[in-house]
Formats: structure tokens, sequence, C-alpha cells
């Protein structure tokens, strides 16, 4: 699967994180994974002190899921607005800008 793994609800459209056995919003039980594959930034900030002493910061970004829902994941987005398209690094989340809206 390209992209990151998200619930989505087969009755009413609601998708989001983390996995569901059941909607959160209708309290359907067709719930299946797809992958979300774009969203745009809402909000960055950056983490300086990472567990295990590793040294280089690392930047976090909100991302909002086309489609709807809200997912975090390490972003060399840059700023908020920017359309991102959304990878999985060995079970993580990453955003990077999508083409032509590199900054």
């Amino acid at each position: 699967m390209s992209g990151v793994e998200i619930s989505r609800c087969g009755e009413c459209a609601w998708q989001g994180t983390p996995r569901r056995l059941w909607c959160p919003a209708c309290g359907g039980e067709q719930i299946e994974s797809v992958a979300a594959t774009g969203g745009l930034v809402a909000e960055v900030t950056t983490v300086r002190h990472l567990k295990g002493g590793a040294s280089a910061p690392v930047a976090v970004a909100s991302i909002d899921v086309e489609g709807g829902g809200t997912l975090i994941a390490r972003s060399a987005a840059g700023e908020p607005g920017v359309h991102v398209r959304l990878a999985d690094d060995r079970g993580a989340p990453v955003a990077a800008p999508a083409e032509g809206d590199e900054t």
C-alpha cells in the first residue's frame, strides 16, 4: 500500500487514525484500511530533544488528510499551507512537499 494506512468507515465515509474497530462518528462496523496519499500541512513544530540520544532536530507536522481526518507525520514540508504527499517509513508517517510545492 503506498501512502499511509488510515481507517475509513464504509457507512459514513469518516476517516482517521489510529486503526478503528468501529466508526467513532456513526458507530458503523464497516471499517476498511485505505491509503492516505496526500494532504495539507496545518501546523509544524520541531522536536529538539529526542529519546535515545539522537542529535538532529526533527520537524513534525499535523496534516489535514485529503478526504478528511488528521494525522501527525515527520515532515520536510516546511510550513503550514503546503500540499504534501504521504509515505510510510517503517511504520512512521512521513510528509514531503508535493510536486510544485517545494519550500
